[in-house]
């Protein structure tokens, strides 16, 4: 895989990090934030294109995050179809 997927970031504000910084120095947040049971962790790849942030909001259809397109080197919104009490992980 490329440099591009094996960069971390800011679970939060999609900053990139360096390997050794648990603080984010743009919004300093830290990365070791708990996730519910039903959110895909932060730092998932998805199709090898999408790093996966912290959840901005979800509703009965679905739950939305915060990502980069690690390809494009864009920040992102991820929509996660999950239809609440029919779908569980």
């Amino acid at each position: 895989m490329g440099d591009a997927v094996m960069s971390r970031y800011c679970n939060h504000c999609m900053t990139h990090l360096e390997e050794a910084v648990d603080k984010c120095p743009v919004c300093g947040r830290e990365s070791n934030k708990s996730v519910a049971a039903h959110h895909l962790l932060p730092g998932t790849i998805l199709n090898g294109k999408f790093y996966v942030g912290e959840a901005l909001g979800e509703g009965g259809f679905g739950i939305t995050y915060i990502g980069r397109d690690i390809k494009l080197d864009l920040k992102v919104a991820i929509k996660e179809f999950y239809p609440n009490g029919y779908v569980n992980r």
